[in-house]
């Protein structure tokens, strides 16, 4: 990725960005472990004054966890965001294609104009065939009923 565009303050909050987790990490684990030395070690518990230490230091270890957690669930939602907004863009696109073959593909026939062909069919005598291509015989159904009745 290039930074010869961005500014100083948008650099130092890419780094951040990318830093942030790495150092909370390492903050709260420095905290843990000094927790669990000085509860352990008498001079250090001394020299932080008989705190309870212990206690603390699970608190940490446990807010760790959870930081950890919602790093990971933070991502999750980011790459759901982002699937979702492809999914519908192609959605979209397929709609617009389905429309666009929709008005390409839409039966030249109708009621009126396949009617105006059986009778100039049968007006002309002879023998008369009539054959129709469609998803359903519907229309073409309908239309030969009027004739035939």
């Amino acid at each position: 990725m290039s930074d010869t565009g961005l500014s100083w303050s948008e650099r130092l909050a890419d780094i951040w960005g990318r830093a942030e987790s790495t150092v909370t990490k390492i903050v709260l684990s420095v905290v843990f472990t000094l927790g669990l030395v000085a509860q352990f070690v008498k001079p250090v518990g001394d020299a932080l004054q008989d705190k309870v230490y212990l206690g603390g230091a699970l608190l940490t270890a446990v807010g760790y966890v959870l930081y950890s957690e919602v790093q990971r669930l933070n991502a999750a939602h980011t790459t759901q965001q982002e699937t979702e907004q492809s999914l519908t863009a192609t959605v979209r696109r397929l709609e617009d294609e389905l429309q666009r073959l929709n008005q390409v593909l839409r039966p030249r026939a109708t009621h009126g104009g396949l009617e105006a062909e059986i009778l100039q069919a049968l007006e002309a005598g002879g023998d008369v065939q009539l054959a129709a291509m469609g998803f359903t015989g519907e229309t073409f159904v309908t239309s030969v009923k009027s004739f035939l009745h």
